[in-house]
This record gives structure tokens, C-alpha cells and sequence, in this order.
């Protein structure tokens, strides 16, 4: 008669566990899990691609926003801007800082007058010109402000600053014949 082989302890446990149900339950939970990560890791990528794509078209729109806002900066611009506007640079002697004295708060206080009436908008406001504000006690310009009007109704004076001339004003959509 032949021998048999010697089982190890619980083998006849692990035969039924690795033939039955539970084990196909077993590795089916295992891959639905190995395939949930799968999902989770490519939508993880997707989402770290697009921040990516984000930061670098953010960098790209703050370089062209830093390109922009030095070449507005530049001082060659703003004083071809001035000299356009009739502007020029003071001479080197000009220039001269004030210092206070002991009767400039009694001064400014005496000076501060009521604001001017707040001129309506119908349309947006349209500057018709810069009028200097003068101090009506020694006739002194102190600034220049500029003047907003809005448009008016047909006849109605349009209110501007004093001695600005107002700028011709388009007429309406309204006031003009039909349109074809």
C-alpha cells in the first residue's frame, strides 16, 4: 500500500474557502476597488492638468498685464502725453516746496466753501472743458477741475463750469428723423 501525504492542518478549510462563493466575492470587491482608484487617480490628473493650464494662462496674463502697466509707466509716454496737452516742465529754479506758517489753518478754514450742485447724468457725463477754480479773495488759481455736463433736453441751457466753453454735443437717436 502506498502512503499518503500528510495534509497540513486546516488545508481541507482553506480548499473549500478558495472553491467557494466568497473567494469570486472576495477578488470581484478587490477589483471594483483597484478600478475606483484607477478613477479617482485619473480624475486627480485631469484636475491637476487643468490647474496647470490655469496658472500658466494667469502667468501669461500677468506678464502681458506687467508689459502693459510699465510701458503706461513710462516716463518718455507721460511727457508726450503732457506736452500734448500743452504741458511743460518747469525749470530747474522753479521748483521750490512750501513751508506752512502759523496763520495757513485759519486761512484754509475761511476758504472752504460749499460744493457745487452735482450736475445730472442723462447719458454719462461728457467733460466740456477745464475751468480753473479760483480764490475768490485774492484771485489766485489754485486748481484746475474738470468740468462734466450732461446733455440736455432740447432747449435747456447745458450747465458748465465758469468761463469753460461747453464742446459741440451730438444730438439724439431720438431727435434725428427715422432710420431706414
Amino acid at each position: 500500500m502506498a502512503k499518503r501525504a500528510a495534509r497540513p492542518r486546516g488545508a481541507a478549510f482553506l480548499d473549500r474557502l478558495l472553491r467557494g462563493r466568497a473567494w469570486v466575492w472576495l477578488i470581484g470587491t478587490l477589483l471594483a476597488g483597484i478600478v475606483f482608484l484607477n478613477v479617482a487617480l485619473l480624475e486627480l490628473s485631469n484636475g491637476i492638468a487643468r490647474t496647470t493650464r490655469d496658472a500658466a494662462a494667469l502667468g501669461e496674463e500677468n506678464a502681458r498685464l506687467r508689459l502693459e502697466a510699465a510701458r503706461l509707466g513710462s516716463s518718455e509716454r507721460i511727457q508726450r502725453a503732457a506736452r500734448a496737452r500743452g504741458l511743460v516742465m518747469p525749470a530747474p529754479g522753479d521748483v521750490r516746496y512750501l513751508r506752512p506758517g502759523p496763520d495757513d489753518g485759519r486761512l484754509a478754514a475761511r476758504r472752504i466753501t460749499e460744493p457745487a450742485p452735482a450736475v445730472p447724468v442723462v447719458d454719462g457725463p461728457a467733460v466740456t472743458g477745464v475751468a480753473p477754480a479760483t480764490d475768490p479773495g485774492e484771485g489766485i488759481a489754485i486748481e484746475e477741475t474738470p468740468t462734466v455736463a450732461a446733455p440736455a433736453a432740447a432747449g435747456a441751457p447745458v450747465p458748465t463750469g465758469e468761463g469753460a466753453a461747453p464742446l459741440p454735443t451730438e444730438t439724439a437717436a431720438t431727435d434725428s428723423p427715422a432710420a431706414p
